[in-house]
């Protein structure tokens, strides 16, 4: 993590030398300013360059927490998700925006009734191998969900009916 930190800074000192070294009008300056990365205070009054080229929250939330907050513990992540949401209230956001933020903001209720309410993109298999990649990550809390089954409990029998259904099926196309 040290390294990481060292590494970044590096980085941030190089570019700073190349922007003052490079003539205003050079296209490499929008780069340099980039890894040249600002301060707090220039991003509190949105001076920093995502406030400037971002396009969507997604890219002004990796570029303040790349190169504005680089430290920043994966706790406090979901305060820098409410900071960027603030800098793009006018932005539109569909269902993906939703989800990519619920896994940033590691939100897993709401992931998991956002995935549901689309099954075409996100279908039981994937959602199933996910959740049992998150159990065994522990990063899949073990709290019962709705009637009393855990939310990883749910989508393996939700999948092992949907198997048992395709295989009956298959069965009696044999027989």
């Amino acid at each position: 993590r040290l390294n990481f930190l060292q590494d970044i800074g590096h980085i941030k000192d190089a570019a700073r030398i190349l922007l003052n070294e490079s003539p205003k009008d050079h296209p490499s300056r929008a780069i340099l300013e980039v890894y040249a990365g600002c301060s707090r205070a220039a991003y509190d009054q949105g001076e920093d360059i995502a406030a400037k080229y971002a396009r969507t929250w997604l890219e002004d939330f990796i570029f303040s927490h790349a190169w504005v907050w680089p430290d920043l513990p994966r706790n406090e992540l979901r305060d820098l998700l409410q900071v960027v949401a603030g800098r793009h209230e006018k932005e539109e956001i569909d269902t993906m925006d939703k989800i990519q933020y619920a896994v940033v903001a590691q939100d897993l209720p709401m992931l998991f009734s956002l995935t549901d309410s689309i099954p075409d993109m996100f279908p039981l298999y994937f959602i199933t191998h996910f959740v049992d990649i998150l159990f065994y990550a522990g990063r899949m809390p073990a709290a019962e969900g709705p009637a009393g089954v855990s939310h990883r409990d749910r989508y393996l029998i939700q999948y092992a009916k949907e198997l048992s259904k395709h295989s009956n099926r298959a069965v009696r196309k044999m027989g």
